[in-house]
């Protein structure tokens, strides 16, 4: 949905950025399979830098992606177009676990400022999790009933052998 506002953001279909340089292409490479993730990588062209914000070094990237699983949530001010433009973005779980698409929102540096900003992390997340809910996303319930947020389960002993995302 585009806004209103005399400063907004719109991306059309087909637009294409570099994924470590925003909050919408963090969210999607910190869930992506590890062998995916470093053949990004290890891509001659993977980290050009776009503004001084842009991150460029790899260990600081995987730094931040494990920052954004964690948190649940990405955050970019300033790394594809700089000073006028942050996003807020949250991973959409599809039927399988997976996360092949995002909930971004964009705003300006003064509105992601401050106490504002941790509500705001949790709006994003909120509507991401309907949505993803919404596309079959996998659930699990809690003693409490109600769904938290995304937890990756593992089959088998300390073996990675099957990786899912769910709800709990």
């Amino acid at each position: 949905m585009e806004s209103k506002e005399v400063l907004r953001d719109t991306i059309l279909i087909g637009d294409q950025f570099p994924a470590h340089a925003g909050a919408t292409g963090k969210v999607l490479l910190a869930h992506l399979p590890r062998e995916e993730l470093k053949k990004y990588l290890d891509s001659p062209k993977s980290l050009t830098r776009l503004t001084p914000r842009t991150i460029t070094d790899p260990k600081k990237l995987l730094l931040e992606l494990a920052r954004v699983k964690k948190r649940g949530v990405a955050f970019s001010c300033g790394e594809r177009v700089m000073d006028g433009l942050c996003a807020i973005s949250a991973p959409i779980f599809d039927s399988d676990g997976e996360v092949h698409y995002c909930l971004t929102v964009t705003l300006t540096p003064v509105s992601a400022a401050g106490q504002r900003q941790g509500k705001l992390f949790n709006l994003v997340k909120e509507a991401a999790k309907a949505i993803s809910l919404k596309m079959g996303a996998p659930v699990i319930k809690s003693k409490s009933n109600s769904a938290r947020e995304p937890r990756e389960i593992y089959n088998g002993s300390d073996k990675r052998i099957e990786k899912k995302r769910m709800f709990v």
